[in-house]
């Protein structure tokens, strides 16, 4: 499939649904749902400092957003994962908290720029389907 997208690239997509495009479909909405649900509780986590299930949420983001093929919001979420691993490790930084915050801001920014690109893709696929 050719990427007509400015943000995303859906080689990965197209290779994990094997040219099936039932499952392209399938993977396109949970990609449309699924991570804003996550991306809103980890603004929940940051809000209480529940450290913990934020870290757990941005870890599991890190087998979805590799289907968006967007590489600043794939890289940004892996560090932050990274960055709320060590907190949980006793070994977070004296700014810990606003960098946190900070990428967090940036994995939303990230994924309201594919978001469109994603829905234009899914009614493509959903139209053929």
């Amino acid at each position: 499939m050719e990427n007509n997208y400015k943000y995303i690239d859906l080689s990965y997509l197209d290779l994990m649904s094997d040219g099936d495009a039932g499952m392209k479909s399938i993977l396109l909405e949970l990609l449309l749902n699924e991570p804003a649900e996550n991306i809103q509780l980890m603004n929940e986590y940051l809000n209480a400092r529940n450290w913990k299930d934020f870290q757990f949420v941005a870890h599991k983001l890190k087998s979805s957003f590799p289907y968006t093929g967007y590489k600043k919001l794939i890289e940004e979420n892996v560090e932050l994962d990274r960055v709320l691993k060590s907190k949980l490790d006793g070994n977070a930084t004296a700014d810990f908290e606003s960098k946190a915050s900070a990428m967090l801001a940036n994995v939303n920014q990230y994924y309201a720029e594919a978001l469109p690109e994603l829905q234009d893709a899914y009614n493509g696929v959903a139209n053929a389907v």
